[in-house]
């Protein structure tokens, strides 16, 4: 069964939710929130712990020039983890900013956010991300819950055509992100200088020995870089190859 919500953020700032139990739900879910399918698909995982002011603002430059140009000249779909915090909020921000048409999504297991008119359920539940326009809600109490859903949604949603993931910064459930992505054949582009996990796959990539689970994803020659401090047209290049067809 699927419920739907409309969220009210503000007066200028309002957003569905489909909220599911089953996966057989989900084509459904994104046919009832609009989204056009198949669409070329990018997800966006991880977070922004231990980021300093300097990388807070290349960041976010990175997404207006990079992130947002690719979404309008290919008209991707945009996936993130749709809360209120970190690199989901920068997205949001950037793609309301920049009046971006590309379909914006959150997915978030349930029992982890909160809205207006709705309390949170846990201690450390997080807000919905006020300039996303649309959420599939998903079973779950715990971050890391909606992993695979979000895996298998960008999946639904791209069905033959590309689909890649983007790692920035990131922790524990990022590295999972990463494993179900390439599981799901989807190449992954870590963001070098952004820390964390990122910049574990970037030393990785250049030789070093990491973790287990780090060398692991790197074998599958599915893992490549984008570099922040790199010139943002160089990444944008690199991130549309991606998304070439034929």
């Amino acid at each position: 069964m699927i419920v739907k919500h409309t969220i009210q953020f503000d007066e200028n700032s309002q957003a569905q939710a489909a909220q599911i139990d089953v996966k057989n739900d989900i084509d459904i879910a994104l046919q009832s929130l609009g989204i056009a399918m198949p669409a070329r698909v990018l997800v966006l995982v991880g977070g922004a712990s231990g980021m300093g002011e300097t990388t807070n603002t290349r960041l976010e430059t990175f997404f207006r020039e990079v992130v947002i140009s690719a979404a309008k000249e290919l008209n991707l779909v945009l996936i993130t983890g749709g809360t209120d915090a970190g690199i989901m909020a920068m997205l949001g921000r950037a793609h309301s900013v920049l009046n971006c048409s590309a379909q914006l999504i959150g997915v978030a297991a349930a029992g982890t956010v909160s809205w207006p008119g709705r309390a949170p359920l846990s201690e450390d539940a997080c807000n919905l991300e006020p300039n996303h326009p649309a959420f599939i809600l998903v079973p779950g109490q715990a971050w890391g819950d909606e992993a695979r859903w979000l895996a298998e949604i960008a999946s639904r949603i791209a069905d033959r055509l590309p689909s890649l993931t983007l790692l920035v910064n990131g922790g524990e459930i990022a590295l999972k992100d990463v494993q179900l992505s390439l599981a799901q054949k989807r190449a992954v582009l870590a963001l070098k200088g952004s820390g964390r996990k990122a910049d574990e796959f970037a030393a990785a990539l250049s030789g070093d020995q990491l973790s287990p689970s780090i060398m692991e994803a790197v074998a599958t020659q599915r893992v490549a870089l984008l570099n922040l401090q790199a010139d943002a047209r160089e990444n944008l290049k690199i991130l549309k190859s991606y998304f070439s067809i034929g």
